[in-house]
């Protein structure tokens, strides 16, 4: 008897909707508003992204069910979380009144150890003691270098006048040759015997 009485209910329940049917808005996306959203390249000077690993694993069996088995596939881990980044790279302006100083993170002076200071200040003096010495040994090289230029120069020198004075004496030779061909040869004298005196042929 209920259900007879609830079925005419439930039709006139479904003639309603289905004749004043309702339309469901979609909530749309929020507009973005101009200087309010900070641009992807100077993101990470605010925040870090997240480091994600990715694992490769091989076929295994589920540990908590020993009848289901796994394939070989990825897993991603994520490593280090995203988190706001308080020593950033870049510089800052800072208002200091009527003055603005700029401060880069990049070339602030850190405190080093003595022993690194010490290691420093003595690879300063062996590299300057080692720049005496060159500067020493280039001076000598310089020094020898001019000697066996100017002994070659002397040599040169001494072999040129060596030629010159034999080409000097040859030059002389052949004076000496073309005066004594040039020069008339004298006639060699007819001695004439005297005549004998009577006393020789009587003789």
């Amino acid at each position: 008897m209920r259900s007879l009485i609830a079925l005419p209910v439930a039709a006139a329940l479904l003639a309603g909707c289905a004749s004043n049917p309702k339309m469901t808005q979609v909530p749309g996306t929020a507009p973005i508003v101009a200087g309010t959203v900070m641009d992807a390249s100077n993101q990470s000077n605010v925040r870090t992204d997240p480091v994600v690993q990715t694992l490769a694993v091989g076929p295994s069996v589920d540990p908590s069910d020993p009848n289901v088995r796994h394939d070989a596939h990825n897993v991603e881990r994520v490593v280090e979380n995203d988190q706001w980044n308080l020593h950033p790279n870049v510089p800052t302006a800072i208002n200091m009144g009527p003055v603005v100083a700029v401060t880069d993170p990049n070339t602030q002076n850190t405190p080093l150890p003595p022993e690194l200071e010490q290691k420093i200040q003595q690879e300063n003096q062996l590299l300057q003691v080692t720049t005496e010495q060159n500067d020493a040994m280039t001076k000598q090289i310089a020094a020898l270098q001019d000697a066996v230029k100017s002994k070659s120069n002397t040599d040169q020198e001494n072999a040129d006048l060596k030629a010159s004075i034999a080409q000097l004496q040859q030059q002389v030779q052949d004076l000496q040759a073309k005066q004594q061909q040039a020069a008339p040869q004298k006639a060699t004298p007819t001695v004439t015997p005297a005549p004998k005196s009577w006393w020789q042929w009587s003789k």
